[in-house]
Formats: C-alpha cells, structure tokens, sequence
C-alpha cells in the first residue's frame, strides 16, 4: 500500500516543500517539489529595513530583537496560511494524510545538562527547573525535548532542545488546518543530521557546517548522536578564517567537553557550486586544520531531511511533537498489550468484588439465622416480653434479674464447687485492694471466710463487691479488728450461699 507525507522545511522567509511516498516499506520517493515565500514575523531586523545579515557573530543564546517583531506583524498567522495554500495548489497533496516540518535551527536552543540520573520520567519532572535563566526569553513558553548522550565521570549529559511555542504552535495549527496530522516537527539541524548519519556519506564522528539562509550552522556529531549544535549570523559572502574559527572554536569546546580523542571529517553545506575560488580556498584552510582528517562539500541540505522516514522512531532527533502527544504515540504503539493487560485486570479485580459480595452474603444470611434462634430460644424462656428488640442484651438482664428475685428462681439444692466459690470471690474483689485470705471453710451452704488487709475502708470494699454476686445472697462481717504488730485489720465474714 502506497502512502504519502509532506515534508515542510522552513527558512525566515521561504518554505520548502516535498510530497514523499512510500511502498510497502520500501525507499522513500520524492515525487513533487516546490518552494513559495512566507511572511516572516520574527526576523531579527525591522521589517523597514533591508534585510541584510549581520556582519557580527552573535551568540545563540544572547536574546535579540527578534521577539518585538511578533507584535509588529499580527498578520503573519495569515501569510503562513497562504503560503501552504500556494503549496497545496501547486501540489496535489490529497493523497497525503500527514506531515513533518523541520523549523530554522537559529530558532532553537541547543543545551547540555549534566544530571545524576537519566530516566525520561525525572528528567521531565525538573527540566523546567533546569533550564530556567538559560533560555532567551525566558517569560515565554517553549515546547522542549531531549534525549541522553550517556554517562560521563559522575553524571549523565542530557541534550535538550527548545523552542518558542509562539513560534512552533502557528506552524503546526496551519498544518492540522489543511487536514493533515503532524508525525514529528523538529529543528532543521537535528533533521538533516539524522539523514546525513542514515546516507550513504553518513559518519558516526563528523562535523556538518551547513549554509541556512543567512545563519551558519554547526553540527557536531560523535557516536552516532548530535551532541552539539551552533547557529551564527554570517554573509553571503562567506569569509573562509571566519568559518575556520568558528570550526577551531567548536571542535576545541567539544574536546573539553566530551574529550574528542580523533581527528573529524568535515562536510561543508553551502551554495558555493558557482564561486570554485572561495570553494577552493575554504577547502585549503580548513584542510590546513591539525583537527580535520578531510573536507568534502554536500550541495542540497533540504535532501537530507526529507529523507528520513516519519513513521520510524529516531530516539536522537529533538522533536517537538512527540512529548506533546506522547499519550496518544503511546497508545497507538501498545494499545494491544495495554487493552489486554486492561482487560485481565478489570476481570481479578471483578471476580475479587464478586467474592467478597458472595461471602458477606452467606455471612449475612447465617447472621439472621442465629438471631432468629436467639429470638426463638428468648421468647421461649420470658413468654411475657412484648417487645424484644435485642434479645442477647434483654436475656442477659433478665437472668441476672431473676436470679436476685428468690422468689422467682430459688438457688435451694444447687450445690457450688469451691473452686467455683474461689473464682467469683477474686473476680468481685477488686485487684488494686491488697487482701490474704488465711481461712476459707464451706459448710452446708454457708461460707466463713477469714482473711487480713489494709484498712476498715478496704473491708467494707470486699464487702459490698461479694454482695453484688448472684452466688452469695447475704454478707455479713462477724468481726473485724486491728493488729498492731503487722498493722493490719484482720476480718471475718459470714456468707450464705
């Protein structure tokens, strides 16, 4: 099945687009091409004034006058717009169901952080953190993404990229308005460095100095991964010391920085095809260079990027759509397996719910069956209760009720162990009162009971505690005196069984 995408690689003010299709997974082919001018709001020069380039070698990161112009031009939105309708009549992209957009590398800013750690879960937790104070304009939003260049020493190097969201979001909005679904947008310098590593002059270790409308880029790629990227403003004229110091100063940072071990090829990406003078002598001096093995010219930068394949993954390509969408990337990847594992937790945890309703069900019912018997059993033993409403409680007071009544219910005849005695003395008789009990004689349904303690008051204590028993119907104290030898009020009592 043949599918089509359109590639859109912007400039300042210029657009070019590339209607690319492919064949059941076979090479991508190129099949229409155009270019058309846009308004460009946030070029770093008045609108007024002619657009020259700088002579002066700026900063990336320093912020600029580009930001003013967002306000001086509220009609770029439109010229945008316009631009991809131009684009969309002079191509027939009905067969195109997606894009991918490349923005000006001069747009971004390139960082390196150096972290403790690498997950992808932590490091979006404190990334705003991180680069807070580091970025131009820093009251802006930025869509931002990054990627790990590994372990060095102590700490993992993590390189990031951010863009202004009122720069990405009017591009990506255009794109969505003419019905097509953006895959991935991304910085023009990551783009066509991903199709340089995946062609055939690709390098794992090189340097890319690439011409992009008036700005230098510098690409530094080591170990397959970009790891450095450097935008400056420069002439269409272009001065080979300038470019050379621009080379010796970024291959003498990367030394420091990653500890370059090796010479680099350089491959330069500038419209210089009809100057064979300033061709040759950019060759001689770069060549010139200790850091260089070789120089080789590559013509056609926007040929890299639309090469690379938007439905692959390229996990070291800063894109600027992935994080923003990345519920939705991830359940299109492992909505299968997720839907599964989905499905069988929802059943554990039904048959679970439906376990334990089961059981407080059967629970319930036993329940209600032993109060029914309560009830039975109570109604039985007190006929003349109208009302019962707990028949545990109603039963244990009505028992202990009947048994002070002699009238009621007689003890008479009923014989009690002395070790029955023994438990309900010490059960009444209060643990915090220190009592010996030195005599202890059963007869004939009376109990004479001689002990010793500490005072009067304690006397009346045990006696009143023995009369609450239902065994122990009357308590009288026959004597009880005080003992001056061991200071102690020696008792004895009389009790009626």
């Amino acid at each position: 099945m043949e599918t089509s995408c359109l590639y859109l690689v912007l400039h300042d003010q210029e657009i070019f687009a590339a209607q690319v299709s492919c064949h059941d997974g076979e090479d991508l082919v190129v099949q229409d091409v155009c270019k058309t001018e846009y308004t460009a709001w946030d070029m770093p020069f008045q609108p007024s004034q002619p657009s020259q380039p700088s002579q002066e070698a700026q900063p990336q990161d320093a912020p600029s006058q580009e930001e003013d112009q967002t306000e001086k031009n509220p009609g770029a939105p439109s010229g945008i717009a316009d631009a991809l309708d131009r684009i969309a009549e002079h191509m027939d992209i009905s067969s195109c169901s997606s894009a991918v957009v490349f923005f000006p590398t001069h747009w971004v800013s390139f960082r390196t952080l150096c972290l403790p750690f690498e997950t992808p879960r932590k490091i979006r937790q404190i990334l705003d953190f991180e680069l807070e104070g580091m970025l131009p304009v820093e009251e802006e939003s930025h869509v931002t993404d990054f990627y790990s260049l590994g372990k060095q020493k102590d700490c993992f190097r993590i390189f990031t990229a951010s863009i202004p969201e009122s720069r990405q979001k009017p591009f990506v909005d255009a794109v969505k308005a003419l019905g097509l679904s953006v895959k991935f947008a991304a910085p023009l310098a990551s783009g066509a460095a991903q199709g340089f590593i995946n062609s055939p002059l690709g390098q794992d270790h090189a340097l890319l100095v690439m011409e992009e409308g008036n700005y230098l880029v510098f690409v530094l790629i080591w170990k397959g991964r970009v790891h450095c990227v450097r935008s400056r403003p420069y002439s269409r004229n272009p001065d080979p010391v300038m470019v050379k110091a621009h080379v010796q100063q970024m291959l003498a940072g990367a030394c420091q920085e990653f500890g370059l071990d090796r010479t680099l090829p350089v491959f330069l990406c500038m419209d210089i095809s009809q100057d064979s003078e300033t061709a040759q002598t950019m060759q001689s001096v770069l060549t010139q260079m200790p850091e260089t093995d070789r120089i080789e010219f590559c013509q056609d930068l926007d040929s890299w990027p639309i090469s690379l394949d938007g439905d692959k993954s390229h996990p070291y390509m800063a894109q600027f759509i992935k994080n923003r969408n990345f519920r939705f990337f991830a359940l299109g990847k492992y909505g299968a397996g997720l839907g599964i594992c989905a499905f069988l937790l929802g059943a554990v945890l039904g048959m679970y719910f439906l376990g334990a309703v089961l059981e407080n069900a059967f629970y319930t019912r036993k329940i209600q069956s032993l109060d029914a018997q309560a009830k039975t059993i109570f109604l039985e033993t007190f006929p003349n209760t109208s009302r019962v409403q707990d028949p545990y409680l109603q039963m244990k007071a009505n028992v202990g009720a009947a048994l002070k009544e002699k009238g009621d219910f007689s003890l008479a005849g009923v014989s009690f162990s002395s070790t029955q005695i023994l438990t309900e003395l010490s059960r009444k008789i209060a643990p915090s009162i220190d009592v010996v009990i030195s005599h202890f004689l059963l007869r004939e349904g009376k109990l004479i009971l001689v002990g010793a303690t500490d005072d009067f008051h304690n006397v009346d204590k045990i006696k009143t505690s023995l009369e609450s028993s239902v065994l122990f119907q009357k308590v009288e104290i026959t004597s009880a005196s005080a003992d001056k030898e061991d200071n102690r009020v020696h008792f004895r009592f009389m009790i009626d069984i």
